[in-house]
């Protein structure tokens, strides 16, 4: 499987619009690196002013594509810790509700509100998931263009300049956690189960006024 179809598969496929353009970058190293082109600037191993200026486009390409991944991964988690706070909120609000209740019922709408907590709550996690999943695939993405325009040109330039300056760089999205988010859903699903024998179990044949059937004795 060649990496372009890898990528998609390592990463969120519902995301893939955001993943690194790793099949036109990998286009555009060939067209310029091979000497069989027409198109061709250099032989590999041997820099020139024609590759350098080559090798500069590729970088301030590589820099736009680092910062549409980085802003579309910083956009996602803030937009997961906002549902987050939302729903610790309603849940909150939600057991001080019913904690002072003096019915001992469970009505159905509330198990049903029960399971629509627990279902968006899953959600999140699956998106806190994906999100590491996502951004793990995008600096494998990145490091292999960046082996393949070494393997291609011989330059070690275009790598060495790529990380100290963009990989490197604490703010990049290479070097976030998202342990934080996955704290914070698991403190609210701890909140939320903590009440489930009071709001989640269903009720019995008895809490409707039915006796359950005796079993059928044996002839």
């Amino acid at each position: 499987m060649k990496y372009g179809q890898q990528l998609e598969h390592e990463s969120v496929p519902e995301w893939s619009l955001y993943n690194l353009d790793y099949n036109s970058l990998k286009h555009e190293i060939k067209v310029h690196t091979t000497r069989d082109q027409a198109t061709a600037i250099a032989i590999p191993g041997h820099q020139d002013a024609t590759l350098k200026k080559f090798e500069d486009n590729l970088y301030g390409e590589l820099c736009r594509q680092h910062d549409r991944v980085d802003l579309f991964i910083t956009s996602k988690a803030d937009e997961i810790s906002r549902r987050l706070e939302h729903l610790a909120s309603q849940i909150q609000r939600w057991v001080t509700k019913y904690s002072d209740a003096n019915d001992s019922t469970i009505s159905l709408k509330r198990q049903r509100r029960f399971a629509k907590y627990e279902r968006e709550l899953l959600r999140c996690g699956e998106e806190i998931h994906g999100l590491s999943r996502f951004a793990n695939a995008q600096v494998v993405a990145f490091r292999k263009i960046l082996k393949k325009y070494k393997k291609w040109t011989g330059s070690v330039t275009l790598s060495a300049r790529f990380n100290e300056n963009i990989l490197s760089d604490p703010k990049s999205f290479t070097k976030r956690t998202f342990e934080h988010l996955q704290s914070r859903h698991d403190e609210i699903l701890t909140t939320l189960l903590a009440v489930t024998p009071h709001f989640s179990e269903p009720s019995s044949p008895e809490s409707h006024g039915h006796a359950a059937p005796e079993p059928a004795s044996p002839k």
